[in-house]
């Protein structure tokens, strides 16, 4: 004999928020992925994170753009260097769309920079040759950002608002 279920008395599923970062290249995700990796209990909400591998600020809006077609997410963040103009009518839609667009001065290194409270070079080229020989290993790789300690960031994100955003979003999905 098979039992049919009662309908009526299923209860209404929650969804939970869902984010996706979208940074200029592999720097962005490794960083992003570490934050995760602090701030994230049991995975929740999920966060994704993708890259455009180096493309510019204009490439992310345009991809983020296609993705926001066809994916459903709480939140779409952008995540990119300003030391290049994004593109207008990129950046009008995707105001449209209540992206959240977050830039790094002048690149992510900059901004890791900031966290550390070290003198940021006005150059990314310069930002980058500071910063790199201080991460623990290859900018690329997820193991190499031991550096920025939870303390460090709980202290940092009452000061730099960009890192309390980037750290909200994570603990939260909620723009």
């Amino acid at each position: 004999m098979v039992r049919k279920a009662n309908k009526t008395k299923q209860a209404a599923r929650r969804t939970k928020p869902t984010v996706l970062f979208v940074g200029e290249g592999k720097t962005e995700v490794a960083f992003i992925k570490h934050l995760k990796l602090l701030y994230q209990i049991d995975r929740n909400p999920p966060v994704r994170v993708d890259t455009q591998d180096g493309h510019d600020a204009g490439q992310i809006l345009r991809t983020a753009l296609k993705r926001s077609d066809i994916e459903e997410r709480d939140a779409f963040v952008c995540l990119f260097d300003l030391d290049k103009a994004l593109p207008k009518g990129d950046l009008i839609k995707a105001k449209r769309k209540k992206f959240v667009l977050i830039g790094a001065e002048p690149c992510i290194e900059g901004f890791m920079l900031d966290i550390l409270e070290e003198t940021r070079p006005h150059s990314t080229r310069d930002c980058k040759n500071k910063m790199h020989p201080m991460l623990g290993g290859k900018e690329t790789n997820l193991n190499s950002y031991g550096i920025f300690t939870k303390a460090l960031l709980e202290q940092r994100r009452k000061t730099l608002p960009v890192l309390e955003r980037i750290l909200r979003l994570i603990e939260t999905g909620k723009k």
